[in-house]
């Protein structure tokens, strides 16, 4: 049980600093600036220029959240 316990502490570690590691960033898309931030939930959420929030991502890669963006915006 020990052993268990000791590698929760280790997965608890390594998601923490994952989540440090995410970056926030923009899309520029017919226009209009997204803006994306990674929330404590894991997800990245996506907002217009007026602060509204459009859509949430779950992925851990800003990349694949803006190419799901653009994906969605151009279909």
């Amino acid at each position: 049980m020990v052993g268990r316990m000791m590698d929760y502490a280790k997965l608890q570690t390594q998601a923490a600093r994952m989540a440090a590691n995410a970056k926030n960033g923009t899309l520029k898309h017919g226009g209009s600036v997204y803006t994306f931030t990674f929330t404590p939930e894991w997800v990245y959420e996506v907002t217009d220029q007026t602060g509204e929030v459009l859509t949430r991502f779950n992925t851990k890669k800003l990349t694949v959240a803006r190419q799901w963006l653009r994906d969605y915006l151009e279909n």
